[in-house]
C-alpha cells in the first residue's frame, strides 16, 4: 500500500481516508509513505503519533501497523540529515530512506557552510541578511531556526530562509509558498 498525495496512480495507492475500507478487504505486508522533503520532522512526528488514524475507527495507523506486523517505509526525496537521524531514533517502527540528505555545511549561516569563503565573509553575510530581514519585517531563519537555501521545482520549504519565500509590503519574495503570508 502507498499512502500518497496525488503522485502515484490511484489503483496503486490510497489516501488516508480510504484506509478503513482497504484494511477490511485486504491484507498488507508493507506501507510506503512518500514525501517531498523533511526539515524539522515536526509534520511527520505529528502525523505518525497523533493524526494518522484509520478512518472511522480512531485507531492510529502506527498502532494498526504494529498489531498487524506491517513494515512501514518512509521515502523522502530531500531531508535534513540531522532530522532524519533523530526521526529514525524516535520512530523506530519506520524505516527511513532519504534520497538526498542535507548536511550542516549546506546551512547558509553554519560555520562549516561551503557558501562563504571564510568565517569573516560568513559573519558579514549574516549581519547583512539580518539587517535586510529586519528592515523587511520578516524573520531571518526559517521554521525551527533552520537556514537552508533549498528550493524545489514548484515549492520552497518553510525551513529555507524566509527572505526567499516571505512576501509583504516591504519585501517581494523569490517564490510563493502556499502559506507564505500566514
Amino acid at each position: 500500500m502507498l499512502v500518497q498525495n496525488n503522485i502515484i496512480d490511484k489503483g496503486q495507492s490510497i489516501f488516508l481516508s480510504g484506509l478503513k475500507d482497504a484494511i477490511i478487504n485486504l491484507s498488507y505486508k508493507r506501507i510506503v509513505i512518500v514525501d517531498d522533503c523533511v526539515g524539522s520532522g515536526d509534520q511527520l512526528s505529528e502525523f505518525w503519533n497523533d493524526k494518522a488514524t484509520i478512518d472511522g475507527t480512531n485507531t492510529l495507523l502506527k498502532d494498526w501497523t504494529k498489531r498487524e506486523n506491517i513494515e512501514v517505509n518512509y521515502l523522502v526525496l530531500v531531508g535534513y540529515k540531522k532530522t532524519i537521524e533523530e526521526l529514525s531514533n524516535n520512530l523506530p517502527k519506520i524505516n527511513f530512506y532519504c534520497l538526498r540528505e542535507l548536511d550542516e555545511d549546506l546551512r547558509v549561516f553554519d560555520g562549516r557552510s561551503y557558501i562563504w569563503e571564510d568565517m569573516d565573509e560568513n559573519k558579514f553575510a549574516l549581519s547583512l541578511f539580518s539587517t535586510i530581514a529586519e528592515n523587511s519585517g520578516i524573520a531571518l531563519y526559517g521554521y525551527k531556526h533552520l537556514d537552508f537555501a533549498f528550493i524545489m521545482d514548484k515549492t520552497i520549504p518553510d525551513w529555507s530562509l524566509p527572505i526567499f519565500w516571505k512576501n509583504n509590503k516591504n519585501w517581494n519574495n523569490l517564490m510563493m509558498r502556499k502559506n507564505a503570508n500566514v
